[in-house]
């Protein structure tokens, strides 16, 4: 989309970041961002914390992962980014 924030190290900026373009564009439909803050949440917590995931969350993260993919797809279109 034009901005190497976009890649930034810390994910949760970068989703900010991401929802900031989406409203300069005038995206109407940023539900994909609230997907992927929850991911990058859940992520952060699977990673370092020492209990393990139940199953019934990693199959909520894979549905929300699914909802997000689709949703970046679509927008990516409809955007015009190259690779799309």
């Amino acid at each position: 989309m034009g901005s190497k924030k976009l890649s930034s190290d810390n994910h949760l900026s970068a989703a900010g970041d991401l929802e900031s373009l989406l409203d300069s564009r005038k995206v109407e439909h940023q539900q994909g961002v609230r997907h992927l803050r929850l991911l990058l949440t859940r992520k952060t917590r699977i990673s370092y914390a020492a209990e393990a995931v139940r199953k019934s969350e990693l199959e909520d993260i894979v549905k929300r992962a699914k909802r997000f993919a689709d949703w970046a797809e679509e927008t990516g279109k409809t955007l015009k980014i190259e690779g799309w």
